[in-house]
């Protein structure tokens, strides 16, 4: 067989099968589509007329026909084959047969499929023995000898279960096998059908016969540069660096650290892993022409920080690039290993390299971010167009040239951190871009899969839904963070056994402590957990404390090491500490502009900044010190604690957690008087929010009460006077709260308590789109202790008693209770009183209140009487798009419209003023405020 059919897997086997019915007998064979089909993978009703080439000669068949397909994983020679082959149809037949069947009629014509060869050879070959063995059971129907050995009852009784099966079968006229052989010879044939499945059917000859592309590149040139830039990034973008993350700085191949994490997929349990499951979806799916499987076809990542979306995403595009190359005989020995270790982390994952030999890429949503917002003509296909021309092409990658590629091969392209682009207006150009360049791949009938990854706080289904399917990542299982705690410790300390199995020692005993285990939640943590365990026995249970144990873990150890800057950061550990924060918060908030998304520092700039710590600490830069500044310069180039210098230039912090984490520092750093109006600014922000996490576990890790009354009060107070983004209306604080509560950073009953009574206000809003996350966070919180357990399960009693809003909001969170508890064993740990939390009822005894009522009089009187000459026209615009939103929900337009118009100050605390009168009433329009027009408002830029 020329065709490697068995890479197609059953799926893609279904969907080429059904592509040859469709060219060969025409548009009225009907693919029947995934899942149960009662015996029809497709379906012909009308004429069917099979042509004189085929191996059964010329016939024209009239009534119904039925196709079954058969797709066999392994192929083990003739005899065997060709026995699966008569079992699987004879198996079919029994079931048409049977007088119990749940199918209907027995269709007027059948048609196997299948992907076995069957040999040619007359009588004892495997087409012949087939044929001969269908036709015996058919016969046998008719034959009434087959009850002869029997007698009395049993023999009636056969009988009439024979004859049963007769008279069903007898709807059947005519029935034909397409095997291997036959699909190869349609596949020749049908060129157009062919080049569908080139990703699976053929390594190479499209990379080699791009005949329509002439200009920049030659018409043999375009393919052949793809599958090189494929190969050199292979080796040159394979490893990933355990600096980012505090350890030695040579880099690691993604292939020994991508952890194949467990997810839940457009809200629903899965015991599927992101890895397997993206590259299983992107086998299944094909030319929109061609593939019967339902959309969305691509797919956005959701996950927490330091879930691991950047390494799972390069470790799915080092995957397709192994792929396509793996085949090819012009491997060196570093292309080989690198195919070879892809093989070995898939195996341990359950899978396979993927299937369809995908032509991938992997770009950064921050630095296209950064050049569209320059240029606003600049599109996504023109960054991968220069990407590849900078790489690798030694001749200009054009636009139309990339798009024939695209149109003729299977592609895959990761946008890899959507919740880095967090400036208003950059960010709706950049999402109205990749829905373009989708729609244009859908019509241009391109096998593209586009993943996007992002985090959850601040998504509200940006990328439209009738185009992505959304997969969140849920937490690291204990089982798995163990698994991972080890790997990790085996790549880091290869050589002493002892010391490694110290650290995993150290992460068991973690694992078992219950104010412990919220720390083993991602690869992040979990790999910080096992650099800190190398100098230390205990670990501290806030997350803020983690993250800065590991701080000055890697400050010591580059303090220790004999090298020139040892010293430097000894002497001067204070200064570099305050560069750290300095340069943390100044990145943090250079990421909401424009420009700066990539969070990267000059050299300039950083040579500035140091100027100005060093000014602050009462040095002299610019003339006795000067000699400092250039050393702390200098040792920057290096490695200067947690600041490196960037791949593309400058300098910054590789993970983006620990950025935050010293923004945290600078906003906390001085009087409680100076730090929590800077921390009540940017509580609202999406882009801010584990910034503020961090600021609040800073004051809750420190034995200051007054530090933790002053953010447990901030929590609870940080929607009044918040009139700019109708705090009152749509409030922050119930959400920041169970952040926070679910960080495990407020322990002590005096905090935590009015933190949990805060976060069930969450229940009296409209139904949440991140349902799935509240749930989590609830779910993790009723385990806390008895007292929380009790709270929060009077808290949703209340609710499923209250109002209709709260009764569904409720019931949509409740709903995830049994699921998160059986999908995570992490969530099994509820306290006995909330164990059935998922089946909780409101009191019967108790009477549902009555229903709020909008007075839209009262609003309309607020809104004049606040009017004069300079707002009228604004708040009579504010007036119309409030009531459009209430009558009719969330439009783009209207969400437009009030964002505009709500970015004045003085509008917006006249149009929280009116809004009180009617929100109650109005869940749409609550749920519209929050979910669009909201928002685009919590990403303004925060002045500190």
């Amino acid at each position: 067989m020329r065709y490697d059919l068995q890479r197609l897997g059953p799926f893609g086997f279904q969907d080429c099968a059904a592509a040859l019915a469709i060219r060969v007998l025409g548009a009225h064979v009907r693919p029947m589509g995934r899942g149960r089909d009662g015996g029809r993978d497709m379906l012909a009703k009308g004429v069917v007329v099979w042509t004189a080439n085929d191996q059964y000669g010329s016939e024209s068949w009239d009534g119904t026909t039925m196709f079954q397909v058969k797709h066999k994983a392994t192929l083990e020679g003739p005899k065997k084959d060709a026995a699966w082959v008569r079992e699987q149809i004879r198996t079919e037949l029994v079931e048409w047969s049977s007088p119990d069947t749940k199918r209907g009629d027995v269709p007027n014509y059948l048609v196997f499929v299948t992907n076995v060869p069957l040999t040619p050879t007359q009588d004892k070959g495997g087409f012949d023995t087939v044929v001969a063995a269908v036709q015996r059971y058919l016969n046998g129907l008719n034959d009434s000898t087959a009850e002869d050995h029997l007698s009395g009852h049993d023999k009636l009784a056969a009988r009439k279960e024979r004859e049963a099966r007769r008279d069903r079968m007898r709807n059947l006229r005519a029935w034909r096998i397409w095997d291997g052989y036959q699909i190869d010879g349609l596949l020749d044939a049908h060129e157009g059908v062919r080049r569908a499945f080139d990703g699976f059917l053929t390594a190479g000859d499209v990379l080699a016969d791009l005949t329509q592309l002439s200009t920049h590149l030659k018409q043999d040139e375009i393919g052949g540069a793809l599958r090189d830039h494929a190969r050199w990034a292979l080796v040159n973008e394979r490893n990933v660096y355990f600096d980012e993350a505090g350890g030695e700085t040579k880099g690691v191949p993604v292939e020994q650290v991508a952890v194949d994490l467990p997810v839940l997929v457009d809200d629903e349990p899965s015991t599927e892993r992101v890895i397997r499951y993206t590259l299983d979806h992107g086998d299944r799916m094909l030319k929109p022409t061609i593939t019967t499987h339902d959309k969305p076809r691509h797919l956005v990542v959701v996950g927490a920080p330091g879930n691991g979306k950047t390494t799972v995403s390069k470790f799915l595009v080092h995957a397709y690039r192994a792929a396509l190359v793996a085949e090819s005989d012009d491997l060196g020995d570093e292309h080989q290993a690198a195919v070879n270790g892809t093989k070995g982390a898939l195996t341990s994952m359950g899978r396979a390299l993927p299937a369809s030999r995908r032509w991938p890429i992997r770009v950064d949503l921050a630095k296209f971010a950064i050049a569209q917002a320059a240029n606003e003509d600049y599109t996504l296909l023109h960054w991968i167009a220069s990407h590849l021309t900078r790489q690798v092409a030694s001749k200009d990658v054009p636009r139309w040239a990339l798009w024939k590629w695209l149109q003729t091969w299977p592609s895959f392209i990761v946008l890899d951190g959507l919740d880095e682009v967090t400036e208003p207006s950059v960010r709706k150009t950049l999402v109205a871009d990749v829905e373009a360049f989708v729609a244009e791949a859908e019509s241009k009938d391109a096998d593209m899969l586009v993943v996007v990854t992002t985090r959850p706080t601040g998504y509200v289904d940006d990328m439209p839904s009738t185009m992505f399917s959304r997969v969140d990542l849920a937490d690291l299982t204990i089982e798995d963070a163990l698994a991972y705690g080890r790997r990790v410790a085996r790549v880091r300390i290869p050589s002493d056994r002892t010391r490694r199995d110290g650290v995993v020692e150290l992460l068991q005993d973690a694992s078992k402590d219950d104010a412990l285990q919220h720390l083993l939640r991602t690869p992040l943590q979990v790999l910080i957990m096992t650099i800190i365990a190398e100098t230390s026995r205990q670990f501290s249970p806030s997350r803020y404390a983690l993250f800065w144990g590991y701080y000055k873990v890697v400050e010591q150890r580059e303090q220790t090491k004999e090298l020139g800057y040892s010293a430097l950061l000894r002497d001067y550990a204070q200064v570099v500490l305050d560069l750290h924060r300095r340069v943390g918060l100044t990145l943090q908030q250079q990421a909401e502009t424009a420009t700066g998304a990539d969070s990267v520092m000059s050299p300039e700039e950083l040579r500035d900044t140091a100027w100005h710590v060093l000014k602050a600490s009462g040095y002299d830069p610019s003339n006795a010190d000067k000699g400092l500044l250039d050393r702390i310069i200098a040792a920057a180039t290096h490695r200067l604690v947690l600041i490196t210098p960037q791949a593309g230039g400058g300098f910054g912090y590789e993970v983006r957690s620990l950025q935050e984490m010293m923004a945290a520092l600078a906003l906390t750093t001085g009087t409680l008087e100076d730090a929590i109006p800077k921390l009540r600014r940017i509580g609202a922000s999406p882009h801010w929010r584990n910034t503020f996490l961090f600021a609040a576990g800073r004051y809750f890790s420190e034995p200051q009460p007054h530090q933790k009354e002053a953010v447990t009060s901030l929590v609870l107070t940080i929607d009044e006077d918040a009139p700019e983004r109708l705090g009152a209306v749509v409030p922050v604080g119930p959400a920041l709260a169970l952040e926070i509560v679910d960080d495990g950073m407020a322990t002590e009953p005096i905090y935590l308590h009015p933190l949990v009574t805060r976060s069930l206000k969450l229940l009296e809003a409209p139904e949440p789109q991140d349902g799935l996350v509240i749930a989590s966070q609830f779910a993790g919180a009723v385990a806390m202790t008895s007292a929380v357990s009790t709270l929060i399960v009077d808290g949703f009693r209340a609710a499923l008693g209250g109002t209709s809003v709260a009764r569904n909001t409720a019931a949509s969170i409740q709903r995830w209770f049994g699921v998160l508890r059986d999908f995570n064993p992490r969530y099994s740990r509820l306290n006995p009183e909330a164990a059935a939390l998922d089946r909780l009822k409101r009191n019967p005894k108790v009477s549902l209140p009555p229903e709020p009522v909008s007075d839209w009089a009262e609003f309309h009187a607020t809104l004049n009487g606040y009017a004069d000459d300079e707002n009228r026209d604004a708040l009579n615009e504010i007036a119309a798009c409030v009531e459009n939103m209430a009558n009719s929900g969330a439009r783009p337009q209207t969400t437009a419209q009030l964002a505009e118009l709500l970015s004045d100050p003085n509008v917006a605390f006249v149009c929280e003023a009116a809004l009180v009168h009617v929100a109650d009433a109005c869940p749409a329009l609550v749920a519209g405020l929050r979910d669009t027009v909201m928002p685009i408002l919590w990403r303004r830029p925060v002045e500190l």
